[in-house]
Protein backbone atom coordinates (compact mmCIF):
# COMPACT_ATOMS: atom_id res chain seq x y z
CA UNK A 1 0.00 0.00 0.00
CA UNK A 2 1.30 3.43 -0.95
CA UNK A 3 2.25 5.54 2.06
CA UNK A 4 0.92 9.03 2.67
CA UNK A 5 3.33 11.75 1.42
CA UNK A 6 3.73 13.05 4.99
CA UNK A 7 4.88 9.62 6.21
CA UNK A 8 7.22 9.29 3.25
CA UNK A 9 8.81 12.65 4.02
CA UNK A 10 9.29 11.78 7.68
CA UNK A 11 10.89 8.45 6.77
CA UNK A 12 13.10 10.20 4.23
CA UNK A 13 14.49 12.43 6.98
CA UNK A 14 15.00 9.71 9.58
CA UNK A 15 18.79 9.79 9.25
CA UNK A 16 18.70 13.30 10.74
CA UNK A 17 16.57 12.17 13.68
CA UNK A 18 19.15 13.22 16.29
CA UNK A 19 19.18 16.82 15.06
CA UNK A 20 15.40 16.86 14.89
CA UNK A 21 15.08 15.63 18.47
CA UNK A 22 17.65 18.19 19.63
CA UNK A 23 15.62 20.95 17.98
CA UNK A 24 12.47 19.73 19.73
CA UNK A 25 14.26 19.63 23.10
CA UNK A 26 15.64 23.15 22.77
CA UNK A 27 12.26 24.42 21.58
CA UNK A 28 10.60 22.87 24.62
CA UNK A 29 13.17 24.50 26.93
CA UNK A 30 12.55 27.86 25.24
CA UNK A 31 8.80 27.76 25.81
CA UNK A 32 9.30 26.26 29.27
CA UNK A 33 11.52 29.22 30.17
CA UNK A 34 8.80 31.61 28.96
CA UNK A 35 6.24 29.82 31.12
CA UNK A 36 8.58 29.95 34.12
CA UNK A 37 9.21 33.67 33.56
CA UNK A 38 5.48 34.44 33.46
CA UNK A 39 4.81 32.36 36.57
CA UNK A 40 7.58 33.91 38.67
CA UNK A 41 6.69 37.42 37.47
CA UNK A 42 3.01 36.90 38.34
CA UNK A 43 4.01 35.53 41.74
CA UNK A 44 6.13 38.61 42.51
CA UNK A 45 3.34 40.99 41.49
CA UNK A 46 0.72 39.12 43.54
CA UNK A 47 3.01 38.71 46.54
CA UNK A 48 4.12 42.35 46.49
CA UNK A 49 0.50 43.42 47.05
CA UNK A 50 0.79 41.96 50.56
CA UNK A 51 3.83 44.17 51.34
CA UNK A 52 6.18 41.35 52.39
CA UNK A 53 9.85 41.79 53.23
CA UNK A 54 12.29 41.69 50.35
CA UNK A 55 13.72 38.45 51.71
CA UNK A 56 10.48 36.64 50.92
CA UNK A 57 10.77 37.68 47.29
CA UNK A 58 14.44 36.82 46.81
CA UNK A 59 13.82 33.36 45.38
CA UNK A 60 11.20 34.64 42.94
CA UNK A 61 13.49 37.49 41.86
CA UNK A 62 16.27 35.02 41.17
CA UNK A 63 13.76 32.92 39.23
CA UNK A 64 12.82 35.90 37.04
CA UNK A 65 16.47 36.57 36.27
CA UNK A 66 17.15 32.89 35.60
CA UNK A 67 14.21 32.33 33.27
CA UNK A 68 14.67 35.73 31.59
CA UNK A 69 18.30 35.02 30.72
CA UNK A 70 17.82 31.42 29.68
CA UNK A 71 14.76 32.22 27.58
CA UNK A 72 16.96 34.38 25.36
CA UNK A 73 19.76 31.80 25.34
CA UNK A 74 17.44 28.91 24.49
CA UNK A 75 15.67 31.01 21.83
CA UNK A 76 18.96 31.70 20.09
CA UNK A 77 20.07 28.06 20.30
CA UNK A 78 16.65 26.88 19.11
CA UNK A 79 16.78 29.10 16.03
CA UNK A 80 20.36 28.05 15.33
CA UNK A 81 19.72 24.31 15.66
CA UNK A 82 16.33 24.24 13.92
CA UNK A 83 17.48 26.25 10.91
CA UNK A 84 20.68 24.23 10.64
CA UNK A 85 18.54 21.10 10.69
CA UNK A 86 16.30 22.59 8.00
CA UNK A 87 19.30 23.19 5.73
CA UNK A 88 20.49 19.63 6.30
CA UNK A 89 17.04 18.27 5.41
CA UNK A 90 16.81 20.44 2.28
CA UNK A 91 20.26 19.32 1.13
CA UNK A 92 19.31 15.69 1.71
CA UNK A 93 16.01 16.18 -0.16
CA UNK A 94 17.69 17.78 -3.18
CA UNK A 95 20.26 14.98 -3.41
CA UNK A 96 17.50 12.38 -3.14
CA UNK A 97 15.43 14.13 -5.82
CA UNK A 98 18.25 14.31 -8.35
CA UNK A 99 19.23 10.70 -7.73
CA UNK A 100 15.63 9.67 -8.36
CA UNK A 101 15.28 11.95 -11.39
CA UNK A 102 18.50 11.09 -13.24
CA UNK A 103 17.60 7.48 -14.17
CA UNK A 104 14.29 8.69 -15.64
CA UNK A 105 15.89 10.96 -18.24
CA UNK A 106 15.11 11.26 -21.05
CA UNK A 107 12.42 8.68 -21.86
CA UNK A 108 10.31 8.93 -18.68
CA UNK A 109 10.46 12.75 -18.64
CA UNK A 110 9.04 13.32 -22.11
CA UNK A 111 5.51 13.39 -20.70
CA UNK A 112 6.38 16.49 -18.64
CA UNK A 113 6.71 19.99 -20.02
CA UNK A 114 9.99 21.81 -19.41
CA UNK A 115 8.31 24.40 -17.18
CA UNK A 116 6.73 21.66 -15.10
CA UNK A 117 10.08 19.96 -14.49
CA UNK A 118 11.71 23.31 -13.67
CA UNK A 119 8.98 24.09 -11.15
CA UNK A 120 9.32 20.70 -9.47
CA UNK A 121 13.10 21.08 -9.20
CA UNK A 122 12.99 24.57 -7.72
CA UNK A 123 9.65 25.60 -6.25
CA UNK A 124 8.32 22.27 -4.97
CA UNK A 125 11.47 21.51 -3.02
CA UNK A 126 11.77 25.12 -1.85
CA UNK A 127 8.20 24.94 -0.54
CA UNK A 128 9.36 22.18 1.81
CA UNK A 129 11.81 24.60 3.43
CA UNK A 130 9.41 25.18 6.33
CA UNK A 131 8.19 21.57 6.57
CA UNK A 132 10.32 20.82 9.62
CA UNK A 133 10.17 24.20 11.40
CA UNK A 134 6.45 24.90 10.87
CA UNK A 135 4.86 21.48 10.32
CA UNK A 136 6.83 18.72 11.99
CA UNK A 137 8.48 20.45 14.96
CA UNK A 138 5.57 22.45 16.53
CA UNK A 139 3.31 19.42 17.26
CA UNK A 140 6.18 17.62 19.00
CA UNK A 141 6.93 20.64 21.18
CA UNK A 142 3.22 21.21 21.81
CA UNK A 143 2.82 17.65 23.08
CA UNK A 144 5.46 18.12 25.77
CA UNK A 145 4.13 21.59 26.64
CA UNK A 146 0.69 20.01 27.10
CA UNK A 147 2.16 17.54 29.58
CA UNK A 148 4.00 20.35 31.39
CA UNK A 149 0.84 22.45 31.54
CA UNK A 150 -1.19 19.54 32.89
CA UNK A 151 1.36 18.99 35.67
CA UNK A 152 1.48 22.68 36.59
CA UNK A 153 -2.26 23.42 36.49
CA UNK A 154 -3.13 20.02 37.89
CA UNK A 155 -1.16 20.88 41.02
CA UNK A 156 -3.78 23.58 41.70
CA UNK A 157 -6.93 21.76 40.57
CA UNK A 158 -7.63 19.08 38.01
CA UNK A 159 -10.66 21.00 36.68
CA UNK A 160 -8.34 23.87 35.78
CA UNK A 161 -5.95 21.50 34.02
CA UNK A 162 -8.83 19.86 32.14
CA UNK A 163 -10.24 23.19 30.88
CA UNK A 164 -6.89 24.49 29.69
CA UNK A 165 -5.90 21.16 28.15
CA UNK A 166 -9.28 20.99 26.40
CA UNK A 167 -8.77 24.43 24.88
CA UNK A 168 -5.21 23.48 23.96
CA UNK A 169 -6.32 20.31 22.17
CA UNK A 170 -9.23 22.06 20.44
CA UNK A 171 -6.99 24.81 19.08
CA UNK A 172 -4.03 22.55 18.35
CA UNK A 173 -5.69 19.36 17.07
CA UNK A 174 -9.38 19.66 16.18
CA UNK A 175 -9.14 23.06 14.48
CA UNK A 176 -6.15 22.13 12.26
CA UNK A 177 -7.87 18.88 11.24
CA UNK A 178 -11.00 20.80 10.23
CA UNK A 179 -9.00 23.39 8.30
CA UNK A 180 -7.00 20.63 6.62
CA UNK A 181 -10.20 19.01 5.35
CA UNK A 182 -11.41 22.36 4.03
CA UNK A 183 -8.18 23.13 2.20
CA UNK A 184 -7.08 19.71 0.89
CA UNK A 185 -8.90 19.90 -2.45
CA UNK A 186 -8.29 23.63 -2.71
CA UNK A 187 -4.57 23.20 -2.09
CA UNK A 188 -4.27 20.50 -4.74
CA UNK A 189 -6.07 22.69 -7.27
CA UNK A 190 -3.81 25.63 -6.42
CA UNK A 191 -0.72 23.48 -6.92
CA UNK A 192 -2.01 22.19 -10.25
CA UNK A 193 -2.79 25.70 -11.48
CA UNK A 194 0.62 26.92 -10.34
CA UNK A 195 2.27 24.14 -12.33
CA UNK A 196 0.21 24.98 -15.41
CA UNK A 197 0.99 28.69 -15.11
CA UNK A 198 4.72 28.06 -14.75
CA UNK A 199 4.74 25.59 -17.63
CA UNK A 200 2.74 27.98 -19.84
CA UNK A 201 5.06 30.89 -19.02
CA UNK A 202 8.22 28.87 -19.70
CA UNK A 203 6.86 27.46 -22.95
CA UNK A 204 5.67 30.89 -24.11
CA UNK A 205 9.06 32.49 -23.46
CA UNK A 206 11.00 29.67 -25.10
CA UNK A 207 8.64 29.58 -28.09
CA UNK A 208 8.10 33.31 -28.46
CA UNK A 209 9.37 33.38 -32.05
CA UNK A 210 6.93 30.64 -33.10
CA UNK A 211 4.03 32.42 -31.38
CA UNK A 212 4.84 35.63 -33.24
CA UNK A 213 5.34 33.77 -36.50
CA UNK A 214 1.95 32.06 -36.38
CA UNK A 215 0.18 35.05 -34.80
CA UNK A 216 -0.73 33.01 -31.71
CA UNK A 217 0.58 35.40 -29.06
CA UNK A 218 -2.89 36.75 -28.22
CA UNK A 219 -4.22 33.21 -27.78
CA UNK A 220 -1.37 32.34 -25.41
CA UNK A 221 -1.98 35.57 -23.50
CA UNK A 222 -5.70 34.81 -23.14
CA UNK A 223 -4.93 31.30 -21.89
CA UNK A 224 -2.55 32.76 -19.32
CA UNK A 225 -5.07 35.39 -18.21
CA UNK A 226 -7.76 32.75 -17.77
CA UNK A 227 -5.53 30.53 -15.63
CA UNK A 228 -4.22 33.49 -13.64
CA UNK A 229 -7.75 34.74 -12.90
CA UNK A 230 -8.75 31.29 -11.66
CA UNK A 231 -5.56 31.12 -9.58
CA UNK A 232 -6.35 34.46 -7.91
CA UNK A 233 -9.88 33.27 -7.11
CA UNK A 234 -8.51 30.17 -5.39
CA UNK A 235 -5.97 32.24 -3.49
CA UNK A 236 -8.79 34.47 -2.23
CA UNK A 237 -10.70 31.41 -1.02
CA UNK A 238 -7.58 30.17 0.73
CA UNK A 239 -7.13 33.58 2.37
CA UNK A 240 -10.76 33.49 3.57
CA UNK A 241 -10.22 30.08 5.15
CA UNK A 242 -7.04 31.35 6.81
CA UNK A 243 -8.97 34.28 8.23
CA UNK A 244 -11.65 31.90 9.49
CA UNK A 245 -8.96 29.84 11.19
CA UNK A 246 -7.51 32.90 12.93
CA UNK A 247 -10.95 34.00 14.11
CA UNK A 248 -11.82 30.56 15.47
CA UNK A 249 -8.45 30.37 17.20
CA UNK A 250 -9.09 33.65 19.03
CA UNK A 251 -12.60 32.47 19.90
CA UNK A 252 -11.23 29.26 21.43
CA UNK A 253 -8.66 31.23 23.43
CA UNK A 254 -11.28 33.66 24.74
CA UNK A 255 -13.69 30.84 25.63
CA UNK A 256 -10.96 28.98 27.51
CA UNK A 257 -10.07 32.10 29.51
CA UNK A 258 -13.74 32.69 30.40
CA UNK A 259 -14.14 29.08 31.55
CA UNK A 260 -11.07 29.38 33.76
CA UNK A 261 -12.51 32.40 35.53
Amino acid sequence: MKRHPFIRLVLLFRQHLNWMLLSALVGFLTIGSSVGLMMTSAYIIAKAALHPSIAELQLAIVGVRFFGIFRGVFRYVERLVSHDTTFKLLAHLRVWFYRALEPLAPARLQQFRSGDIHHRILSDIQNLEHFFVRVLLPPVIAFFILILGWLIYGSFHWHLAAIISGGFLTAGVLLPIGIYRLTTTLGKELTTLQLRLNALTTDALSGLEELLLFNALNTAHQDFQHLHHRFLQLQQRMANITGLQEGMLHAIQSTTILLVF
